[in-house]
């Protein structure tokens, strides 16, 4: 199994490979907390006027997402693992839509059919299903860009460093990542009340033993898919 770690620029270049489509801080954190109680549907969307089009035809579906870290007006939950940790969202559809994760998603469907979520708490789900499906090659979308260390780039180190006898210690993760800039800004400088919070719970390593998967429905929406292992 080779692992490839890619950022928007050259995604395009994984062809019907699997992605792992990374956000750590918080889409893809948040998707996992909410999903553990078992939605009926899980739909993500590019924008906000579509999530708000799909409110409109079914009242009862919940809104959550954000916009450059902050909550969008007339959403039901932020894009926050601490608002949607203890929901009972059973029996209720889920729209979901951020700055990054959810366009990342949507992106990497256009290069291929096998797209699933990262992030740090359901790490060991992620390791379990890549055994399983034993892919040749894997590409470790960081939607938060190569730049530097950020929390996708050390996700992406974490998967591959496991796969190559080079295992990362987590708690070196998490001191790292309280002194870069994004912690900083979730630590520091908050953008909402749950930023301290949701900042940990998105680092609390594999507490989910399910993935998440990606698809193109009928309806001609992105749904996620809850795989348990």
């Amino acid at each position: 199994m080779k692992l490839l770690i890619a950022d928007d620029l050259n995604i395009e270049k994984a062809k019907e490979e699997l992605i792992i489509v990374i956000d750590v801080l918080r889409a893809f954190s948040a998707a996992c907390y909410a999903m553990k109680s078992n939605p009926r549907d899980y739909i993500i969307v590019p924008d906000i006027d579509t999530a708000y089009k799909l409110k409109r035809e079914n009242s009862d579906f919940i809104l959550m997402g954000e916009r450059d870290g902050f909550n969008i007006p007339g959403f039901d939950y932020g894009n926050s693992p601490t608002e949607t940790k203890d929901v009972d969202f059973s029996n209720k559809t889920i729209v979901h839509t951020t700055t990054l994760g959810t366009r990342g998603v949507i992106k990497a469907l256009k290069f291929t059919k096998e797209v699933i979520t990262g992030s740090f708490v359901n790490a060991q789900a992620i390791v379990n299903f890549l055994k399983k499906e034993n892919p040749n090659v894997v590409y470790l979308f960081s939607t938060n860009g190569l730049v530097d260390d950020n929390e996708d780039v050390m996700f992406a180190k974490y998967i591959k460093g496991y796969f190559e006898n080079k295992q990362l210690d987590m708690n070196k993760i998490r001191e790292n990542l309280t002194k870069h800039q994004s912690g900083i800004t979730y630590l520091l400088n908050p953008r909402t009340r749950y930023s301290k919070n949701d900042f940990f719970l998105s680092l609390e390593l594999s507490k989910f033993n399910f993935v998440l998967k990606a698809y193109l429905s009928k309806d001609k929406l992105i749904h996620l898919k809850r795989i348990d292992l």
